[in-house]
């Protein structure tokens, strides 16, 4: 069974939720930080939830929201359990990400008046995340021996001189 270490290592190597970069763990809401660690997020042991804030300092528990996440932490278990090579747990978190991205629907650009958005668009996030998955799958071929990309030739030795 992953441990509550390997599920938070995973998750900041996929990078889900995007941007974090330390998850920490905490008893529950009432134990949140008043003053929050910038590009961290907050476990709740007791509800299992995964908390976020923009404030500085002085946040109170509703100043806290849910960010959000591509994967769950009972799938990301069940590859952990199931692969042996964390390069194919990556690969397995790549591809249900790619496959969530497009029920979504991305904003390319919004025009108000002086206000200007602008969103990426949907294929340029399906680009970053296919360029992902290739690289880890051209990464756990190497791992497996699989294909190395290399070739030799060899040459069928003589023996006895050819004098056999």
């Amino acid at each position: 069974m992953a441990t509550f270490t390997q599920i938070k290592n995973y998750r900041i190597k996929i990078n889900d939720p995007a941007g974090v970069k330390e998850i920490i763990q905490v008893a529950n809401a009432s134990a949140l930080p008043a003053t929050p660690k910038q590009g961290a997020i907050y476990y709740a042991q007791d509800t299992e939830y995964y908390w976020q804030c923009d404030l500085i300092s002085g946040a109170t528990s509703t100043d806290y929201y849910q960010p959000e996440t591509y994967l769950s932490d009972e799938r990301i278990e069940d590859w952990l359990d199931t692969y042996s090579s964390g390069t194919e747990t990556l690969i397995k978190g790549l591809e249900a990400i790619i496959f969530q991205i497009g029920a979504e629907s991305k904003i390319k650009r919004n025009q108000a008046g002086a206000d200007s958005t602008e969103f990426i668009s949907l294929q340029e996030l399906l680009n970053y995340y296919k360029y992902l998955l290739a690289d880890l799958k051209k990464k756990l071929d190497g791992e497996e021996g699989i294909t190395t990309g290399s070739m030799i030739q060899t040459k069928q030795p003589e023996i006895a001189g050819g004098q056999i």
